[in-house]
């Protein structure tokens, strides 16, 4: 039963079956670098929601910064009432339209808040025009607080938002193709660079323009960063195993997701943050003799010679003997691929509609 079914797989399978589809090799991986790699990919593609963090707001007023008045005490006398949506909240945007020179002196002299609101009471408010002073409650600085994306710039930390998942929708099908053309490892490694530098660099811009760039340029890679641990993982293991990968990479992005606001709240400036998870690209480039190419990618490529080295690696990890003309057994396999892929050239995109079950799945997954 056993034999009947490894004459039923396809070629490659019954050799990665042969060399250990889940063996020491494998497993190395996953404890070395599917885990331990796809927690920190948390940290530098997510950081950008703490970045772009709005913290609560108010008109600045010097004046009043030269009293001795809490943080409380200032708002009183500079935040008007308004009403959102039916609810009463103090504005972010405009001040009370005091003469706070005025104030200041009668601060000076003891006057208390309560009695200089009834003594300059004004109905009438007026935009901020001196800036904002921000809450630090949560943060020291964030981009948002840098740029002053507040009051007539607010839709700014969405759009910021926007254009890294526009960058996403542009450059995975980019690094996708480049994948399948230079290979997996140095696609990944390649991913990983760019990320490190347009993460650093977005840090120091001088403008907000020049940061929204290299934001769309970082939040690209992501995608593929995430995808290709798993890819990697996928080709060299059995078909029963690669739920499994995926299960232990969704464990390690939670983990990352859970752990990033703890940098955010000991680190509390955005610079800072972005710097400290940034970096954790780095390490990565560790991985440049300990990852291997993918062997399938390599048979598809036709450098058999390239993939028999990584088989015969994995077999002697695992304690299995190297197959007999693997050289021959992977031209057979790349023959096959190829006979695949001239069939698959004949459908086009409207076979994902064509099919009940296929275009059910496209179209939830499109929404999702």
């Amino acid at each position: 039963m056993k034999k009947e079914q490894e004459e039923g797989k396809p070629e490659f399978e019954n050799i990665l079956a042969e060399v250990g589809d889940y063996g020491a090799f494998q497993k190395s991986l996953v404890r070395w670098f599917l885990f331990p790699g796809v927690v920190p990919l948390a940290w530098f593609s997510l950081n950008i929601v703490f970045f772009m963090s709005v913290p609560d707001h108010w008109c600045h007023v010097s004046e009043l910064l030269k009293s001795n008045l809490s943080v409380k005490e200032q708002q009183i006398l500079i935040r008007p009432v308004e009403k959102q949506h039916g609810v009463e909240e103090l504005s972010n945007c405009e001040m009370r339209d005091f003469n706070y020179s005025q104030i200041l002196v009668d601060l000076l002299e003891g006057s208390q808040v309560k009695s200089i609101l009834s003594r300059y009471n004004s109905t009438s408010n007026i935009p901020c025009p001196s800036g904002w002073m921000y809450d630090q409650t949560l943060y020291d600085n964030t981009a948002s607080k840098q740029w002053d994306l507040v009051c007539d710039k607010d839709p700014m930390p969405s759009l910021v938002f926007t254009l890294t998942g526009v960058g996403s929708v542009l450059a995975t099908p980019v690094y996708g193709g480049l994948s399948d053309r230079i290979g997996r490892k140095l696609t990944f490694f390649l991913c990983v660079f760019v990320t490190l530098v347009s993460g650093i660099a977005s840090l120091f811009v001088p403008n907000f323009i020049a940061f929204l760039v290299l934001r769309m340029v970082n939040g690209g890679l992501s995608p593929t960063l995430f995808q290709l641990p798993y890819i990697l993982l996928f080709e060299i293991v059995g078909t029963d195993k690669r739920t499994e990968m995926m299960t232990i990479g969704s464990i390690a992005w939670t983990v990352g997701l859970c752990t990033l606001p703890l940098f955010a709240y000991l680190l509390r400036n955005w610079v800072l943050l972005g710097l400290v998870t940034t970096c954790f690209c780095i390490p990565y480039f560790l991985y440049w003799r300990f990852l291997p190419e993918s062997p399938r990618w390599l048979v598809s490529m036709k450098r058999y010679d390239e993939a028999v080295v990584i088989l015969t690696r994995i077999a002697e990890r695992n304690g299995s003997p190297v197959p007999d003309n693997l050289v021959e057994r992977l031209k057979n396999v790349e023959k096959e691929a190829a006979r695949e892929k001239q069939i698959d050239t004949a459908h086009n995109v409207t076979v994902l509609f064509r099919y009940r079950n296929l275009r059910k799945h496209f179209i939830f997954l499109t929404l999702i």
